[in-house]
């Protein structure tokens, strides 16, 4: 198995045991949260309805006590108002009453039906159920005699003996006690609960410790697996390779292993058996310095130069013994001095960069220099290797293709003016032509349609020769030029026609943005002359949008709209005509429909890909 497999797949392995673990702490935790908001909630508001029950209870004893005091008032009160405020007691403590019940039935009915199955809570359940059921006994009975005593409406001094002498008594001793009881049940129950979603967090935390537990053993493992198949190769090769780096050439590696450790061994040994068969002399490879095109120099670690190459000599013009023992600062422009400077001392790596040398005569030549570390045997360093590239040649074939692209720009921006002048003539023309002709003429309004074309593919060489790569244009700025256009070519006093943009930059080459051009001009155009019949106002809206590699343009309206039969490939006029042309050649999906935020007026949308 390959190294990399074995650590891709340690990892997995490990990345998998992680999302084990976390998965089980969540699925754990989120069952006790759950339980705990539930219970927590049913908690509240049984203690809420609880409290209701005794707010109830306590105002029906209340208002049946304002009852009696208001019937009891003095001979002199006026009985209206007297019967008037005893009725309105005696309705409260009736609505009370009723209250209670609704209440008392929605706990008895609200009791969760998990309690019944629950072996912990089954005693607790049957606890609270007992004393709904005493409490709505005992409430039939109490609620029976404050009836009772409304209907004793003319015996003043017997409702007020019923009230002090059983129906108060009634109240404190039995149902106020009955429902503390109740209340005390329910603060059980609550404990219980409390207590078994303990019991499960407890539960839980051990589980999550058990697992967490199992997955360090095998993640520590996979990591000892892994170290022992990587650790144990990677040692007995490098002390095979110190042998063989010591002098040893025939030494051979032995790894076991099925990766890359064990075909860095046999490159190791294809290596040690190529040198044991010819060891390279000084001499020969001193030849292969001196033959190399690129000038090379070799310095000290005070940049003092040891030894130079022969490209050097014939490139720069000096003599061998010219250059020994000077810096090599010499032979660098000042200007790229300080460059060098920096770069050799920021990074230790080998790293190329553009700077000149000096002839012997003080000449410049251009070089991409790129320089090394000589480091010894024991690791420290010994001295640098510079290697300079001439790019004379390089250089001037840049200058030249920089002059020539100079050159054909300024042609193509000649070419894109000139065209641009030539349809403003042939524009100019047409306008001629209409001054000529009477104002109501039939041929002045397609001779101002065919001027609005040629307007918008002069408009596209305007923009190109205004460019900076003269290959494409903006085709939002085209647009709100070419609408600012059509807007004064179709100036009605008579109509109001606002026109909106939403548009984002986008950039089209001339192949596209000509038709585009023609497109949109014959859109708009139609809008003006078929949107608004028999209307004082309008707005057409004209959107540009960019997305994943195409353009969609936009043009609707809110006018009269489109005939219920109205099919784009049915019509045989020259705008729908030129239309279906123009959207064949730049392969655009054209679609024509209603507008949908209005339901109403007319919509026509244009997709193409950008290129």
């Amino acid at each position: 198995m390959k190294l990399s497999t074995k650590l891709l797949l340690s990892y997995l392995a490990v990345a998998f045991l992680v999302l084990l673990v976390g998965a089980s702490s969540y699925l754990l935790n989120s069952q006790i949260k759950d339980s705990l908001i539930g219970d927590s909630q049913r908690s509240i508001s049984e203690i809420q309805r609880l409290s209701n029950l005794e707010f109830n209870l306590q105002n029906s004893l209340l208002f049946t006590r304002n009852y009696l005091f208001e019937l009891s008032r003095e001979v002199d009160a006026d009985p209206a108002q007297v019967h008037l405020k005893s009725r309105n007691m005696e309705s409260t403590a009736r609505d009370h009453l009723n209250r209670f019940i609704v209440n008392l039935d929605s706990i008895r009915t609200d009791i969760p039906a998990s309690y019944k199955l629950d072996t912990e809570l089954s005693s607790h359940y049957g606890q609270l159920i007992r004393y709904t059921d005493s409490l709505a006994t005992s409430f039939d009975l109490y609620r029976s005699l404050i009836f009772e005593l409304f209907e004793l409406e003319d015996e003043v001094d017997l409702q007020e003996e019923m009230f002090n002498t059983t129906i108060e008594p009634y109240f404190r001793t039995t149902l106020l006690v009955i429902l503390d009881q109740f209340r005390r049940a329910q603060e059980e129950t609550v404990d219980s609960q409390m207590s078994i979603l303990r019991s499960e967090a407890e539960r839980n935390t051990r589980i999550i410790i058990i697992i967490t537990l199992v997955v360090f053993i095998v993640a520590s493992l996979i990591a000892y697996l892994i170290y022992h198949s990587i650790a144990r190769p990677l040692n007995h090769l490098t002390l095979a390779t110190e042998e063989i780096g010591s002098g040893n050439l025939s030494k051979r590696i032995q790894i076991g292993t099925s990766d890359e450790l064990e075909q860095l061994g046999e490159s190791f040994n294809k290596m040690a058996e190529n040198l044991n068969k010819s060891m390279v002399s000084r001499e020969y490879v001193n030849n292969i310095i001196q033959s190399m095109g690129d000038m090379l120099v070799v310095t000290d670690q005070s940049f003092e130069i040891k030894l130079i190459n022969r490209s050097i000599t014939e490139t720069l013009n000096y003599q061998d013994d010219e250059l020994t023992g000077k810096k090599i600062w010499s032979l660098i422009n000042e200007k790229d001095i300080e460059l060098i400077k920096r770069n050799l001392a920021s990074s230790r790596e080998k790293r190329s960069f553009e700077a000149k040398y000096k002839t012997k005569e003080g000449g410049e030549i251009p070089v991409i220099i790129s320089y090394s570390f000589l480091e010894g045997n024991s690791g420290e360093e010994e001295g640098i290797v510079f290697v300079a590239s001439n790019i004379t040649a390089q250089k001037e074939a840049e200058e030249k293709v920089s002059r020539s692209l100079k050159e054909k720009e300024v042609l193509l921006a000649e070419i894109h003016h000139r065209v641009k002048n030539n349809l403003a003539v042939i524009s100019g023309l047409l306008e001629m032509q209409v001054w000529n002709l009477p104002e109501d003429d039939k041929s002045i309004g397609p001779l101002k349609e065919s001027q609005l074309r040629i307007h918008s593919i002069a408009l596209v060489h305007e923009l190109l020769y205004q460019s900076e790569t003269l290959a494409e244009i903006k085709l939002d700025q085209y647009i709100n030029k070419l609408l600012h256009a059509i807007q004064q070519m179709h100036n009605n006093k008579d109509q109001l026609i606002d026109v909106v943009t939403e548009l984002d930059p986008v950039r089209l080459t001339i192949q596209k943005a000509i038709p585009a051009s023609l497109l949109l001009n014959e859109l708009v155009v139609n809008s003006y002359k078929h949107a608004f019949n028999g209307l004082v106002d309008g707005q057409i809206d004209v959107i540009l949008n960019q997305t994943n590699g195409h353009v969609e343009l936009v043009v609707q309206d809110n006018g009269v709209g489109l005939p219920d039969d109205f099919d784009p490939m049915k019509q045989s006029s020259l705008g729908m005509t030129l239309i279906k042309t123009l959207v064949q050649q730049i392969e655009a999906d054209f679609k024509v429909g209603v507008r949908e935020d209005i339901a109403s007026g007319a919509r026509f949308s244009v997709v193409f890909e950008e290129g």
